[in-house]
């Protein structure tokens, strides 16, 4: 189940299996699909996998490391770390004071996304080797 206070339009989540796109939402409701409506107690956050975070434009870093550059943005790198399940952190694009960090947790896709959305003001674009029943 996902909390309704954590979502934004444009999420995405499971719901019976199936990858869906958030296009309104209520206290208790999640509307997607040309307004379908179901009960948020019935959609589910996508874990954050690999197969996310490079379909979510992402690249390999070192071991369990995954970065997006956001040097268009204002010169830094987000880093999600999958050996610490998920944590992320918001590194400088200046290497020489590479040790002043900000993160916190991220473990499903629509946290990912609302992160990137409050540090950029853009959306995370899905590539194609997962589909949506937008």
């Amino acid at each position: 189940m996902v909390n309704a206070s954590e979502l934004r339009i444009g999420n995405l989540l499971y719901y019976k299996n199936e990858v869906i796109r958030v296009s309104m939402f209520s206290p208790n409701n999640v509307y997607f699909q040309n307004q379908k409506q179901v009960g948020v107690i019935f959609v589910n956050p996508i874990p954050l996998t690999e197969e996310w975070l490079l379909n979510l434009g992402f690249s390999k870093g070192q071991r369990y490391e995954y970065r997006i550059d956001l040097f268009k943005i204002f010169g830094d790198e987000l880093i999600i770390d999958m050996e610490y399940y998920g944590d992320y952190r918001l590194q400088p694009g200046n290497t020489s004071i590479e040790h002043q960090t900000v993160g916190g947790s991220c473990r499903h896709v629509h946290q990912l996304q609302n992160i990137y959305f409050a540090l950029t003001g853009q959306e995370l674009t899905l590539n194609t080797g997962l589909h949506e029943n937008s």
